[in-house]
């Protein structure tokens, strides 16, 4: 005769599935951001941005779920919810839960290390993105304000010539 299995073990699983899924959804959403910053793709970052973002808060939120759905099991087993780990319902829940559990364990696990490093990786990038933007603007307006001798003799500051001189261009 089998022990009955408690329906909060199987909202747990199925929670903890769902938010594997996010986590999947993120490393996909940081890998294109990924390729984006790498492409110098300046136009789409904010997107890209973006949807990293969306994904997190979807993210936030299945972690709320799972938090009161271990917590809903952790009532029912009698014990504290900060009990209530992957490590203890592998050691504890009966199969097949026990390696969904393992499973679910192992890749987000995975998936952590992976997002982790991408997250590293995209902020080197962002920052070596952003750095060029300031180079550049740098380079067409200045940093600060650099006096300079207009073709008449007067001084002026440098983006004030540059201004003039896009002007004229324009």
């Amino acid at each position: 005769m089998s022990v009955p299995v408690p329906p909060e073990l199987t909202v747990v699983a199925d929670t903890i599935a769902a938010e594997r899924q996010i986590l999947e959804h993120l490393l996909f959403r940081l890998v294109e951001a990924r390729l984006v910053l790498s492409a110098d793709e300046t136009r789409f970052i904010a997107q890209a941005t973006r949807e990293v973002e969306d994904v997190v808060s979807a993210l936030r939120t299945s972690e709320r779920s799972r938090s009161v759905a271990v917590d809903q099991l952790a009532v029912r087993l009698g014990v504290k919810n900060e009990e209530v780990t992957l490590g203890y319902l592998v050691a504890n829940s009966p199969e097949p839960y026990a390696t969904i559990f393992r499973h679910h364990r192992e890749a987000i696990s995975d998936l952590a290390v992976e997002i982790e490093q991408l997250t590293v990786e995209n902020r080197r990038l962002a920052t070596v993105a952003a750095r060029n933007v300031s180079d550049t603007l740098d380079a067409i307006i200045g940093s600060a304000p650099v006096t300079t001798y207009t073709a008449v003799g007067r001084t002026s500051d440098r983006s004030t010539v540059l201004q003039t001189t896009l002007d004229e261009v324009l």
